[in-house]
């Protein structure tokens, strides 16, 4: 007993200790950005915005950053999490966005032996991540909300300028996994292979409740786009249509 209570005593001591060691010779240890979600209430793509600005920040602060998607989704539980395919909703679908996942990461700060500590995981408080996706001027936006609210017109520099920035983001920190790949590459293969195809982007009627100018969020009805497929396959008879939606009835 008196063993067990002096390797107790020990290991609460060298943690200490660690804690305390000069910058100088704690420079080896990397420090991380845990990025987590922002709110249970937003899309999947929403999500994968919340982690392209975070990343951002973890740019700026010489962060390395590790995602953690997990049940808990800061205002509720988070709707894409499966128990069943891991803790985190992440991994589900992308490769780690650095070296590590956050599950290795954790798991060096739970072990006295590892440089890491829990201390070198930073993870960004709520108003912080308000700030960042709704009124950063310099964050990445799908559309005019929050701090671009009262944008007025169609603006095409601004949608450009943000979808430089994500695909920049993309490009450097995102990769699918392999099992999605090869059911997205099947798909094309026996879909779409050999034909023109043409994709079809209909936002349905929720596009109503977003956050903008009333003249930036006009939904606009299916009929309005049959005369342009139509046009579109008699110029291009073998062609094929994917349509991605989200309102069940169109």
């Amino acid at each position: 007993m008196w063993l067990l209570l002096f390797w107790q005593v020990a290991y609460r001591l060298l943690r200490q200790v660690r804690r305390m060691l000069p910058a100088a010779r704690r420079a080896a240890a990397a420090k991380f950005l845990v990025i987590r979600t922002n709110h249970h209430g937003a899309g999947f793509f929403a999500f994968f915005t919340f982690a392209l600005n975070q990343l951002k920040y973890a740019e700026r602060h010489g962060l390395r950053p590790v995602v953690n998607f997990g049940y808990n989704a800061f205002t509720g539980p988070n709707p894409y999490f499966d128990g069943r395919h891991g803790d985190n909703h992440w991994d589900y679908f992308f490769e780690p966005v650095d070296q590590y996942a956050y599950s290795d990461v954790k798991e060096m700060a739970d072990d006295p032996d590892s440089p890491i500590v829990p201390e070198d995981l930073t993870t960004l408080r709520a108003e912080d991540l308000t700030f960042m996706h709704q009124f950063d001027p310099s964050s990445v936006y799908g559309y005019p909300y929050g701090f671009y609210r009262y944008k007025i017109r169609h603006d095409r520099e601004w949608f450009d300028r943000n979808r430089r920035e994500a695909n920049r983001l993309i490009r450097k920190y995102v990769r699918i996994k392999p099992h999605v790949l090869d059911e997205v590459n099947g798909f094309v293969e026996s879909r779409m292979a050999g034909r023109p195809v043409l994709g079809v982007h209909v936002r349905g009627t929720d596009k109503d409740a977003a956050g903008c100018m009333p003249a930036l969020r006009d939904i606009v009805p299916p009929e309005e786009y049959v005369p342009e497929i139509d046009a579109y396959l008699r110029a291009h008879s073998d062609a094929r249509v994917f349509v991605a939606t989200d309102q069940r009835q169109y």
